[in-house]
């Protein structure tokens, strides 16, 4: 069997608006059929509490992303399919 699809999650524990997006991509992980990556982002470290999960290269991922779809930013919660 293969996935139907693959989910990226771009996201950050500073992020107000990253909880509905991580309970919605709890319900996608739990799903045989896909493949759910989370990446906690560190640009929203500068607000004085650290992402305990961010990794620089996460961040990286999501402004290589930027660059392929031509976009002019990057964003959280993030997802990006297949």
């Amino acid at each position: 069997d293969q996935p139907l699809g693959v989910v990226e999650l771009f996201t950050s524990q500073g992020c107000s608006s990253c909880l509905p997006a991580d309970a919605f991509f709890a319900e996608l992980a739990a799903k045989e059929n896909i493949v759910a990556l989370a990446y906690h982002v560190d640009y929203w470290d500068y607000l004085g509490w650290k992402d305990t999960l961010s990794r620089k290269e996460n961040t990286e991922r999501q402004y290589e992303y930027m660059r392929a779809f031509g976009s002019r930013s990057v964003y959280t919660p993030q997802a990006v399919i297949n």
